[in-house]
């Protein structure tokens, strides 16, 4: 959904609390004014909201801030001299803005960036602020160049994690328009891959159609320019999910696998209808693993482990069918034991992986206890009391961690990691469950 600069001040209202959970305050003499510009010309309609930055639970929730003007000027009024977060969020195309307060989608799009200002202690302050060009702009056909798919969803995988500074807007969603193009405005330099997930990609059946991958080089300056083409697809795999007791699992969570682990599904949102059933198409011939999530619509700590079906045959041409019985989950307790070394980060971790390789730690819901234990002096107020010589360099020290994970019974492979340590064990998981320990050493 999407609205109007008409509801700005509401809009900012929410803005602030999202961005930041407490606000600035106000009161001070300083005039801040400049010019926001994109690629050296002035940015219309972008949004500056200043947060200090030391901020508290008392602070306003409407903090200092401004839009820019037709030159891109902007005027904030009665800041305090310091260091400041400013966070640009320029506006949609046709003058609209991302609503925060439920989803919408878009096709053309621009990033939230961040600066950081140092404001002195004077009457006015000039501050100019330059967003520069680096853009990805594409289009979307079928097999036919000249059909342009619509509504097609477009996803963002940039190499390594989003970079501080750059936010795609919240719960807007990029999907192609009438013509099937997108943008998106405000990328970080890099390499980045381009998916179209392909129309009606959510829900209990996907529309047949391939997804279409790219890997393109962001450049600052520039405008990067993608072509992707969905085929159609006669290659589907459907089927049901049924609780222990034969009844449908409705709205759990399908997750398809390839070779090596590698999910297919990974931009596609895929649940079971009201009749426990699902279907995908668009996949290659092969062999697949399928995953249910059977959590369903709650989350909790008493949340069942996940289903799997391996070895799921797809043939070219020809619809495969699999129905996915759950059964009750069995806990699986593991206690690592260890002696961390100086510069170990944190504390040991657990993994655990399927026969085929698939990496079950985004599906389960675990409970961790992390201890370590060190020797200091305290005050008898309690504080530390600091040593009269050098510390000795520090002996290593026993850490401990314990993870309880539900599952169904199966053959499973538990890894136990610290640094660059690491323990694989391989275990057969009964209905009775499984206990284990497991000593890290090196």
């Amino acid at each position: 959904m999407l609205i109007a600069p008409a509801c700005s001040s509401l809009l900012l209202l929410v803005a602030c609390h999202v961005l930041h959970p407490a606000a600035c305050a106000a009161g001070s003499s300083v005039r801040v004014e400049g010019v926001v510009r994109e690629g050296g010309q002035p940015l219309e309609g972008a949004w500056l909201l200043f947060m200090p930055e030391r901020m508290s639970l008392s602070t306003p929730s409407d903090p200092p801030h401004a839009i820019s003007d037709c030159d891109g000027c902007y005027v904030v009024r009665d800041l305090e001299p310091g260091t400041w977060r400013v966070t640009i969020i320029p506006r949609l195309a046709q003058g609209r803005v991302p609503v925060l307060m439920g989803p919408g989608q878009a096709s053309d799009v621009s990033l939230w960036r961040h600066f950081d200002l140092t404001i002195p202690d004077v009457a006015e302050y000039q501050q100019d602020f330059e967003w520069p060009i680096a853009d990805l702009s594409g289009r979307v056909s079928g097999a036919d160049s000249e059909q342009a798919l619509a509504q097609v969803p477009i996803v963002l995988d940039p190499e390594g994690a989003w970079k501080e500074g750059a936010r795609l807007p919240i719960f807007v969603r990029i999907v192609t328009d009438a013509k099937g193009c997108f943008r998106v405005r405000g990328l970080l330099p890099g390499r980045y891959t381009v998916q179209a997930a392909g129309p009606g990609d959510v829900g209990a059946a996907v529309t047949p159609r391939r997804a279409a991958v790219q890997t393109v080089e962001i450049v600052e300056g520039q405008v990067a320019e993608v072509a992707l083409t969905l085929t159609e697809a006669s290659e589907r795999l459907s089927g049901q999910v049924l609780d222990p007791h034969g009844a449908p699992k409705r709205k759990a969570a399908v997750h398809v696998f390839g070779d090596g682990g590698v999910e297919v599904t990974r931009f596609t949102s895929i649940v079971t209808d009201r009749n426990g059933s699902f279907a995908i198409a668009g996949l290659d011939p092969g062999s697949y693993t399928v995953l249910v999530d059977q959590r369903g619509e709650t989350r909790g700590s008493d949340d069942p482990g996940p289903t799997l079906l391996e070895g799921v045959v797809v043939r070219a041409g020809e619809e495969a069918r699999v129905e996915l019985r759950t059964r009750e989950s069995v806990q699986i307790n593991v206690h690592v034991r260890c002696m961390a070394q100086n510069g170990d980060p944190g504390g040991p971790s657990v993994s655990i992986f399927s026969a085929s390789g698939i990496d079950l730690s985004p599906f389960q819901h675990s409970h961790g206890i992390l201890a370590s234990f060190s020797e200091v002096e305290l005050d008898e107020e309690g504080n530390v009391i600091p040593p009269k010589e050098p510390p000795a360099p520090a002996p290593p020290e026993p850490r401990s961690a314990r993870s309880t994970i539900p599952l169904e019974p199966g053959r499973y492979t538990i890894v136990a990691r610290l640094g660059d340590r690491e323990e694989r064990r391989d275990v057969e998981v009964t209905e009775d469950g499984v206990s284990m320990v497991i000593e890290l050493r090196g």
